[in-house]
């Protein structure tokens, strides 16, 4: 049964070369704006995975109640994975709870909620 260590929504991420340690800026669960539509330019998120040994299928989808409004795949083999995916020019439509979802070889394993509020709210 696979395992989510974490997820997180952030401004951005990525792998130090060499190193490969992983750098996560700018953490958020919120985002407030003046209207809507609200773009953000871009953002990341950033999973890590443990799951039995061998080949394994990722999958991110993120929703606003039943509507889906992203989905992202990708793939990895072996036990603990991390996984960072970049999103440019994303809109949000109206003030909502937004959830990301993490699937692991199509099971859910894990959720994460953003926040877009009305600012003043």
């Amino acid at each position: 049964m696979p395992q989510l260590n974490f997820l997180h929504i952030c401004n951005d991420a990525f792998m130090s070369d060499g190193t490969k340690a992983l750098n996560v800026i700018g953490i958020f669960d919120q985002v407030h704006a003046k209207q809507f539509p609200v773009l953000i330019p871009k953002f990341s998120t950033v999973a890590h995975v443990h799951a039995m040994e061998g080949a394994h299928k990722l999958r991110m989808i993120i929703r606003k109640d039943e509507q889906q409004l992203a989905e992202v795949k990708s793939e990895f083999f072996g036990t603990n994975h991390q996984w960072i995916s970049h999103y440019a020019g994303m809109a949000f439509k109206e003030p909502g709870e937004y959830v990301f979802e993490l699937f692991v070889d199509e099971e859910l394993t894990g959720t994460k909620r953003l926040q877009v509020k009305q600012e003043g709210s």
